[in-house]
């Protein structure tokens, strides 16, 4: 590919609207616009696809194209798909959907799949619908994927685990280990969020808090063991469900995450198995710009990669069970608020530290302009 070529790009997301609107603003659009401005910064012209509606707002430099309207992806150089769930509300028909998948199985160009989630690799839509009474209007050929040459963008670092799980879901289209490209996705956070101003001690509401889900074996057991059977003061939000007093707020909104963490001392982070040794997640770097005490669960970075940089929060950061956290804990807390604001610095360094934005953007465009 010549050197400075602009390419117009196609980026669609799968599951999902993609708007720029004040009111919704979620995790799964965070993760689109976080990339493309790089995109656009580096000349290329990004169109957004997508059904609209009345929240549909998409900002200038990014072209809107009603993806209903739409006939062919053939004119684009590139088409990114970013990650998400085949699901039919009540069952029913989501022609957007259909319509979507025929566009890209027809498309002969080269086609990103950008993964920051473990249960969203590009599925086969076929093989969800074929069972549906509404399937009788849709020939499999048009909708099942079968090209093998997909690049993946990918948040994780243990491509092994991307392939053995593809191998092993049949739902999942497949792909070649030569196309899989780590890439630290979920560390854009650091170039977009405006870091609060760190809070004492006496500012902080709980001691421990958990936002986030609880989908995964691993995850619930994590979960139970540091956030539920524990005597410190402890809040719990987000889509996560249980019955507990702790969990006093329920969801809140993704442009909302950080300020409810910063009512918190310290949070623990946990994962699903398929994030363990593999997935540097959005909450970590969200947690620590919220100024908690961002211990990881060991398992989860046995190899200690995160805090690599500073010994002493490998020391103190990672956590065998939550025993052990209450020991770290109460170690940093009981030698006054100077100590803790030290080591919230020390975390805020540690990251800051990982890339800057010029290193993070030619990363990303050295892949895309491959």
């Amino acid at each position: 590919m010549k050197e400075n070529k602009k390419l117009n790009i196609g980026v669609c997301k799968v599951g999902a609207n993609l708007t720029q609107s004040a009111s919704i603003q979620t995790a799964s659009n965070f993760d689109v616009f976080s990339l493309l401005p790089i995109l656009s910064e580096a000349g290329h012209i990004v169109r957004i696809f997508t059904k609209v509606t009345r929240n549909t707002k998409i900002k200038k430099p990014y072209l809107l194209h009603d993806l209903m309207k739409v006939k062919s992806f053939d004119k684009l150089d590139m088409l990114m798909i970013f990650g998400g769930p085949v699901q039919f509300f009540g069952g029913l028909e989501d022609k957007g959907f259909m319509h979507l998948y025929a566009l890209l199985n027809k498309y002969k160009g080269r086609i990103f799949m950008v993964m920051t989630d473990s249960r969203y690799p590009l599925m086969q839509l076929w093989d969800y619908i074929q069972i549906k009474e509404w399937s009788s209007k849709y020939n499999r050929d048009d909708l099942y994927v079968t090209r093998d040459d997909i690049q993946y963008l990918y948040q994780g670092r243990d491509t092994n685990k991307l392939m053995e799980m593809c191998e092993r879901r049949t739902r999942f289209v497949n792909v070649k280990e030569e196309n899989i490209h780590p890439f630290p996705i979920d560390y854009a956070v650091m170039f977009t969020a405006v870091q609060t101003k760190l809070k004492s001690l006496e500012e902080r509401k709980y001691q421990l808090t958990y936002g986030g889900s609880n989908r995964d074996a691993n995850r619930k057991n994590r979960f139970k063991e540091y956030y539920y059977d524990n005597d410190l003061n402890t809040c719990i939000f987000g889509s996560i469900k249980i019955e507990n007093e702790k969990n006093s707020y329920g969801t809140v909104a993704h442009k909302s995450f950080i300020h409810q963490m910063s009512k918190s001392m310290a949070t623990v982070i946990i994962g699903d198995k398929f994030y363990i040794n593999n997935f540097f997640t959005l909450r970590m770097y969200e947690s620590i710009l919220a100024g908690c005490l961002t211990f990881i669960d060991n398992e989860l970075d046995s190899e200690h990669l995160f805090y690599r940089e500073d010994g002493l929060l490998t020391e103190l950061m990672y956590v065998n069970g939550v025993e052990d956290m209450k020991v770290k804990f109460y170690d940093i807390i009981d030698k006054g608020n100077e100590y803790f604001q030290y080591i919230l610095n020390r975390q805020i360094a540690c990251i800051n530290d990982m890339y800057n934005k010029k290193e993070y953007d030619t990363m990303l465009l050295n892949i895309i302009e491959e």
